[in-house]
């Protein structure tokens, strides 16, 4: 091979050249290419970063009717039956209007104990304008507009408590099976009392006035006293606006009892809140700096020769014996100590004498019993069967 040093021929097995002494081993590996260049950062956008745009309300809207959340649902049914009921309380759940004598007569019946009249001229067929108890009227109009009230307001009062414990779900408070449960009887409740005071209403009210009860512009008699709703000449009458309220609030109530049933327990139950989680940091990325670029070599430089190494003659050394056996020498037994008493080596040992043998007892002495014959201890006074006396 020729030397990469000097040029050259030389041995390929010897490590050295034999002319100039370089080594002849394998080169060092080239050095790694530098790394890419990096590009600077794009700095940051003058002034305020606009902040990201909200979802829109439509956005919102549509995605609440596909995916409806039903504590959110419940809520607002509840509310809203709550607002209605209480508001058929105070608006008049009857009217009747009619225009006699160049003037106009209305009367509104209100859940409670007095009616309202309205009277623009002087025919008002013996009505006055103002506020009356329905005791000016006859009959039994008071009680069932009395009964009325009393229906509704229990109604609003258990809407209202209902509502309550809906609000209580929705701010994150866990409900139990009992709220859900108590929530269905009390909405049940509720929508019985409402619906027995709309319904009542048109059942009783044309039977409750009295027989000599006249109406202004309709004169003695008239239509209402057989009907809710209707219409004669110049006179009209039928359900108010808290009626209509009333039999709303009977609506929404039902629809509450089929969210509650629909739902189930599980999606009317608060999310348990999880427990919040550190933060993953970002994961740091390894960085090699370049290396640094290498100085420009001046001009008549000469590198100096590599220093020569001398091989040296390795020592020979002589194979190590073989030995048989162990080579960890037994230690020898010790050497009893021995008195002046004691016997010589080649002595027979002498044995201790075998323990005497016992001689064996007498037998013990018997004798029959002379009743029976059973043998029995010559020391015996009675017979151990017969029990009988072994001598006379």
């Amino acid at each position: 091979m020729t030397c990469p040093q000097c040029g050259q021929p030389t041995d390929a097995t010897a490590p050295f050249c034999a002319a100039c002494g370089a080594a002849l081993g394998p080169s060092a590996p080239p050095p790694p290419p530098p790394p890419p260049p990096q590009m600077p950062a794009a700095p940051p956008p003058a002034g305020p970063v606009p902040a990201p745009s909200p979802t829109p309300i439509s956005g919102r809207l549509v995605a609440l009717l596909r995916r409806p959340n039903p504590r959110l649902l419940l809520l607002l049914l509840m509310v809203a039956a709550f607002v209605v009921g209480a508001a058929s309380l105070g608006t008049a759940w009857w009217y009747y209007t009619a225009s006699a004598g160049g003037g106009s007569n209305s009367l509104s019946f209100y859940p409670g104990g007095n009616y309202d009249v309205g009277c623009s001229n002087s025919a008002c067929g013996g009505f006055s304008s103002g506020s009356f108890p329905y005791t000016a009227i006859g009959g039994s109009i008071g009680s069932l507009y009395g009964a009325d009230l009393g229906l509704m307001v229990a109604a609003v009062l258990l809407t209202g408590i209902v509502a309550a414990i809906a609000i209580l779900g929705w701010l994150g408070r866990p409900t139990g099976w009992w709220q859900r449960s108590g929530s269905f009887v009390l909405t049940v409740l509720a929508f019985l009392f409402s619906i027995a005071a709309v319904a009542g209403t048109v059942a009783a009210q044309p039977g409750s006035f009295g027989s000599s009860t006249s109406f202004p512009g309709l004169g003695h008699g008239g239509s209402p006293l057989t009907s809710f709703w209707g219409t004669a000449g110049a006179a009209m009458w039928g359900a108010g606006a808290g009626w209509y309220l009333g039999a709303a609030s009977s609506g929404l109530l039902v629809v509450v009892a089929a969210v509650l049933i629909l739902a189930g327990h599980r999606r009317l139950e608060v999310p348990e809140k999880r427990a919040r989680t550190a933060t993953a940091q970002p994961v740091a990325r390894s960085y090699t700096a370049p290396a640094p670029a290498a100085e420009p070599v001046p001009r008549g430089y000469t590198a100096p020769p590599p220093a020569r190494t001398y091989a040296r003659t390795p020592v020979a050394r002589a194979p190590a014996a073989s030995y048989s056996g162990t080579r960890v020498t037994p230690r020898p037994a010790p050497t009893p100590k021995t008195t002046a008493n004691d016997p010589p080596p080649d002595a027979p040992r002498s044995r201790p004498p075998p323990p005497p043998v016992l001689a064996a007892a007498p037998a013990p002495k018997m004798i029959d019993c002379p009743a029976c014959g059973t043998p029995n201890l010559a020391k015996s006074r009675t017979c151990s069967y017969c029990q009988r006396a072994l001598r006379e």
